[in-house]
């Protein structure tokens, strides 16, 4: 049994070694993903990237349809996905830590259902960058994350709409967070946590 300690559901930096897992099958279906972890000293990392695609299992239009428009998209893929992600740690003393990461990832996915929109495709991409101070009295963590996306229905005949949408989110954070302790009297023991945050999403 192999435990990873997670921080902010990531695995932590130097934990996890290195490794390697790749499967590919009939109609271009594969993933393949690579990590590796190590620690030296007082620096830590953890780095990633992967990849995975699934086919269609059925298609709505033929090739060669002069009736009808499609997006830029390829409508072989049922699901696909490319991601990456960096996360370091340094530790400036026994009680002072400094990490620091950022991921990104691309997806593009075609959703089957029912009713006008039985065929409808997202292809997103998303990011993130952190960054965080911690101490025995004072954290200090900031981040960063994207939404940029585009939306729109598989087909539609010639002239007609295919719904595009074009979602995008901007997102900061920061939050600051002080915290001491005292006994009054010796034998009891209190803890004073306050804290700010602010949050602009665009």
């Amino acid at each position: 049994i192999v435990r990873f300690q997670l921080v902010g559901g990531q695995v932590k930096p130097g934990l996890g070694g290195t490794g390697m897992r790749v499967g590919f099958g009939d109609h271009l279906q594969g993933y393949a993903s690579l990590w590796t972890a190590k620690r030296s000293g007082d620096f830590a990392y953890r780095a990633s990237v992967g990849w995975t695609r699934y086919p269609r299992s059925t298609r709505e239009v033929a090739d060669g349809r002069v009736d009808i428009v499609r997006p830029d998209i390829d409508p072989n893929v049922g699901s696909q996905n490319v991601r990456a992600d960096l996360r370091t740690s340094y530790r400036l003393s026994k009680h002072r830590q400094l990490t620091f990461g950022g991921g990104f990832a691309r997806s593009l996915v075609n959703f089957y259902g029912i009713g006008p929109f039985n065929d409808y495709s997202v292809a997103a991409s998303v990011a993130d960058v952190s960054a965080t101070y911690e101490s025995d009295f004072l954290t200090v963590r900031s981040n960063y994350a994207l939404l940029d996306a585009t939306a729109n229905a598989g087909h539609n005949y010639l002239g007609h709409s295919i719904y595009q949408a074009d979602p995008r989110q901007h997102s900061f954070e920061t939050d600051i967070e002080l915290a001491g302790t005292f006994k009054a009297p010796e034998s009891v023991r209190h803890s004073i946590i306050g804290g700010i945050n602010y949050r602009l999403k665009n």
